[in-house]
């Protein structure tokens, strides 16, 4: 009930901010409320990318998957990061030069998880990875004021 109060509050919020929005665009913003992927971010005016975790059942593993779409929901590219563990996106955040962080969790073995974060480029293409001893997954990437970012994660 909270999640549904929490999208008409939103849906509403765009509507008293933008009067001129045609229903066609109403309903494209419900529809990326209720996504089901892990993070979605704006990278234009027009576009957003879209992070989370499929199941590539040919190396029986997650992978990390971006989708950038048009504001129409057309895909304009897909990828996915192919990584030795098995990955779940808990979030993700565009940097200033449009590059992404993404942070989540890596399993090495069912009982074995630990916190990764990785950076692509705006095309997508994997710059880096980093993956903890420490820890169970990461939460969150939080940005700083100096233009950094630190990622919040749990243990036991």
């Amino acid at each position: 009930m909270y999640k549904a109060i929490r999208i008409v509050f939103i849906v509403l919020l765009v509507i008293v901010a933008n009067p001129h929005l045609s229903h066609t665009q109403i309903i494209h913003q419900k529809k990326l409320i209720d996504s089901p992927f892990a993070s979605i971010l704006q990278c234009s005016d027009t576009e957003y990318i879209f992070v989370n975790t499929e199941r590539n059942s040919d190396r029986n593993k997650s992978e990390v998957t971006l989708t950038k779409k048009d504001f129409n929901g057309e895909i304009l590219w897909k990828k996915s990061i192919e990584w030795r563990f098995d990955c779940t996106v808990r979030d993700a955040k565009i940097l200033p030069d449009n590059s992404m962080i993404i942070a989540g969790g890596a399993r090495e073995t069912i009982y074995q998880s630990h916190p990764f974060i990785m950076k692509t480029d705006q095309n997508g293409d994997l710059l880096w990875t980093r993956y903890y001893e420490h820890g169970l997954q990461a939460e969150r990437v939080i940005g700083t004021s100096d233009g950094g970012y630190l990622f919040a994660y749990y243990s036991d």
